[in-house]
């Protein structure tokens, strides 16, 4: 038996799961082989798994340079980071707090966890708390 209202969070899930993905795809010419976003409470985490990697980040962990690779998506993802949380906020329609991404290798996959303002507060007082 499903339990009421588990549609409308599959379906919101689902829709988190495509903007992150079609997004992943823009800004790094490829996406993931699986996407899953589970949603919990104040958070949503959304898995990307089987990233494809480019020829040169293929070319820096062959060459121990794991880290590298790592730390230069890191950055890469807090400097599109307003393009994940302008999605989220559609989406959901409530606003992101923070986010954090974090890129696994073998297996490779990444994590995006973003931290919402809790349902139906006063944009006005959000605002006023993070010194807007």
């Amino acid at each position: 038996m499903t339990e009421p209202g588990t549609s409308d969070q599959d379906e919101l899930a689902s829709a988190i799961s495509d903007e992150v993905h079609r997004i992943h795809r823009d800004s790094y010419g490829y996406g993931a082989t699986d996407v899953e976003t589970y949603l919990l409470d104040e958070h949503i985490l959304t898995v990307l798994d089987g990233i494809e990697l480019s020829p040169g980040e293929k070319v820096l962990i062959s060459a121990g340079r794991q880290e590298l690779v790592r730390e230069v998506r890191r950055q890469f993802q807090l400097s599109i980071k307003p393009t994940f949380t302008a999605a989220i906020e559609r989406v959901t329609g409530r606003r992101v707090l923070a986010f954090i991404s974090f890129t696994h290798l073998d297996p490779d996959f990444m994590v995006e966890l973003f931290k919402l303002a809790p349902d139906g507060s006063d944009p006005a007082e959000l605002e006023d708390a993070m010194g807007g």
